[in-house]
């Protein structure tokens, strides 16, 4: 437990970097990461996130004249994650304004917006924000009745591998097997007679960011106790959003290797995630190969499973050729303009009478939100049409 002086100094920390941004351009990669292991805070981030925005500095409201005949709210996050969508208006030339649901008179600004339908990209910091989220997130969509993009089912599983495994759980789709714990002596007893190693994983985390591999059971006893006393944090957390008295367990599957696969709206992509160290997330390796026919299968049966216009889905491939579910993102950025190449040539999938056919060309743009605002615009279109509704902005 941090002490007030110690709260203090990361307080007068953050203030500092604030004022002198240069600074974290200037650290050594090495340095940085020391100091993020040690004295990383949420203000931190927040100026890292800032610093590191793919676009900034555009006009909250549209001031243009649109190509269509909507108005899409875009939800304000804290991490800069909403830029993107107004950089994929701008370049389809859709009327926008963006909206800051963490103010308290949130409601009001929704009401008076006159905005046909609401994007979000939710940062998954620390819970107080996810919760705020989950919360203001499912007013908007069912008690304000707004349309919602991705979907409130989809932006409530994201973030959460604990709510992940449940789903997959329900819905009968096979992932390496996880074990959620709420009682010290539930989890400490599972211990004594599991396979080892095992992965223990945080609920909220990115990036192996929050998961360690113990391959003794001292070492597994070591971090659940942890996670059931002071509480549990990973390297790039801050030290005071530590997860306390739950715990996620997971099978450890030997020689896999995984595939990110992408569906946003009609758009289907996939790469292999290369592995660094010990771990696939985060590594930064890519293996741009055609992904498996089974694994765009079990991505579209997934996503039509759950009503999901916009998924990413990580899956192992073992050895012995089973597909394992591992984790469930319905948003998410990109590095490269393309998530898929066949033959060295970029481009998608688009699923034709049951089967996959390919499309030369980059789709990614702005961290896949133009095709997100795309794929919003086609469903809105197709309500007006079915419904006979006459719109204009």
């Amino acid at each position: 437990m941090l002490k007030a002086h110690q709260f203090e100094t990361l307080r007068a920390g953050a203030a500092w970097l604030r004022a002198h941004r240069w600074f974290a351009h200037a650290l050594p990669p090495p340095l940085e990461r020391l100091i993020r292991r040690r004295f990383f805070t949420t203000e931190y981030a927040l100026q890292l996130a800032e610093r590191d925005a793919p676009v900034m500095n555009l006009p909250e409201v549209s001031d243009y004249e649109p190509t269509h005949p909507w108005r899409v709210g875009i939800i304000r996050d804290l991490f800069w994650n909403h830029t993107s969508y107004i950089a994929a208006c701008r370049d389809l030339k859709v009327a926008y304004r963006v909206l800051d649901i963490f103010r308290s008179d949130w409601v009001g600004q929704v009401q008076q917006s006159a905005c046909d339908a609401f994007v979000a990209w939710p940062s998954e910091s620390i819970s107080e924000w996810k919760n705020l989220y989950d919360e203001r997130l499912r007013l908007l969509a069912e008690d304000l009745g707004k349309p919602l993009y991705p979907s409130y089912d989809a932006l409530w599983l994201y973030g959460s591998k604990q709510r992940a495994r449940d789903w997959l759980d329900i819905h009968g789709f096979p992932h390496a097997a996880c074990w959620v714990f709420y009682r010290l002596e539930e989890a400490l007893a599972f211990i004594e007679q599991a396979s080892l190693p095992l992965v223990i994983k945080l609920d909220i985390g990115a990036s192996a960011n929050g998961v360690w591999i113990a391959d003794t059971a001292r070492e597994a006893r070591a971090l659940v106790r942890q996670a059931f006393g002071q509480g549990l944090m990973g390297d790039r957390m801050d030290v005071r959003a530590r997860q306390w008295r739950h715990i996620l367990l997971q099978e450890f599957v030997p020689g896999v290797r995984e595939w990110r696969m992408i569906r946003i709206g009609d758009t289907y992509l996939g790469h292999e995630k290369g592995k660094a160290d010990q771990f696939h997330s985060g590594s930064g390796v890519v293996g741009w190969f055609a992904p498996p026919r089974t694994a765009l299968e079990l991505l579209h049966t997934l996503t039509e499973t759950g009503g999901f216009r916009s998924m990413a889905m990580d899956i192992f491939e073992t050895p012995d050729g089973r597909f394992l579910v591992n984790e469930l993102q319905t948003v998410f950025g990109a590095r490269d303009t393309a998530q898929m190449y066949i033959d060295g040539v970029p481009g998608r999938y688009r699923r034709e009478r049951g089967t996959f056919v390919f499309e030369a060309g980059r789709f990614c743009v702005n961290a896949c939100c133009n095709l997100r605002v795309e794929d919003l615009l086609g469903l809105l279109n197709e309500r007006a049409t079915r419904t006979g509704r006459d719109v204009s902005i």
